[in-house]
């Protein structure tokens, strides 16, 4: 209707529509251009794409990788525990070379109770001053869980528990590894075994195991019992050789050496390593 004359509905008074728009210019031939997007809009709704379609990928992505993050960390974790295994063999063997004999499981006190562990006594040879400062604490004329000794007891030396633990880095003060103590075995109450009486052979035959079933202080003369304890590694019915570590436990021998003996070994092949004269021929190739 530009250009054209008419009367208004309101008053009744003839208006004229104008030509062209209210400045003059150019003729009104369409409805107005919209307005231009912002690039900064643009630019805000890819970025806003992109992290939601990262979240989306973040899923999938950490469920496939958490399990690869987990096994390397344990396999770390459980090459630590080794190396701990070789320093307490190693420990063993200095001490052997000093007194002539291994550690006894336990020093007895003047009426024949267990008083004094083999842990304590292989402080001096482990090598570091935490250690030796320990030692230089323990009261040997007192029993283990005299006052002051277990204030001893309250530290327990880092290389004495297994990182794998689910007690690490709670301030435990609980052993993760422990002697088997029998007869035929490289320890036995108070008695102190010669190097020579290992006659398996010191790369046969089992010095110390993990365990995970302790419940009294590192200082506390309490091991594993061959009468007691399981000849199943792992057994979740019964106290014996056990770890955190998925499908077995570290092992240290009498030459230091350390081994993980798989959950999988016979209960035959188990008290084989154990003994130290029991003549068995066990393979060992873990």
């Amino acid at each position: 209707y530009a250009g054209q004359s008419g009367p208004c509905s309101a008053c009744g008074k003839t208006i004229t529509i104008p030509a062209g728009d209210a400045a003059g210019g150019t003729p009104i031939s369409g409805p107005p251009p919209a307005p231009k997007k912002s690039s900064m809009s643009v630019i805000a709704i890819i970025a806003i794409a992109a992290v939601v379609g990262l979240c989306c990928l973040m899923g999938p992505l950490v469920a496939l990788l958490l399990p690869a993050v987990q096994a390397a960390r344990e396999a770390a974790r459980r090459a630590q525990c080794s190396n701990n295994m070789r320093q307490i063999g190693l420990a063993l063997a200095n001490y052997e070379a000093s007194y002539g004999v291994f550690p006894p499981a336990y020093l007895n006190d003047a009426d024949g109770n267990p008083a004094h562990s083999w842990r304590v006594l292989i402080l001096p040879f482990l090598g570091s001053a935490e250690a030796q400062s320990l030692y230089d604490q323990y009261d040997f004329s007192k029993p283990w869980d005299a006052p002051e000794n277990l204030a001893v007891a309250e530290s327990m030396p880092e290389i004495y528990g297994c990182p794998s633990s689910a007690t690490a880095g709670t301030g435990w003060n609980i052993p993760g590894y422990a002697v088997v103590t029998g007869p035929n075995y490289v320890f036995y109450q108070d008695q102190a075994r010669k190097f020579s009486e290992v006659l398996d052979g010191a790369s046969n035959t089992i010095a110390v195991v993990e365990t995970n079933e302790l419940s009294d202080p590192w200082t506390a003369p309490i091991d594993l019992d061959v009468s007691t304890m399981s000849d199943i590694i792992n057994d979740p019915s019964q106290l014996g050789a056990s770890s955190d570590h998925p499908g077995g436990v570290n092992a240290v021998f009498v030459d230091g050496s350390a081994h993980f003996l798989p959950d999988t070994l016979s209960p035959m092949e188990f008290e084989g390593l154990l003994t130290r004269g029991g003549g068995e021929n066990v393979y060992l190739p873990y």
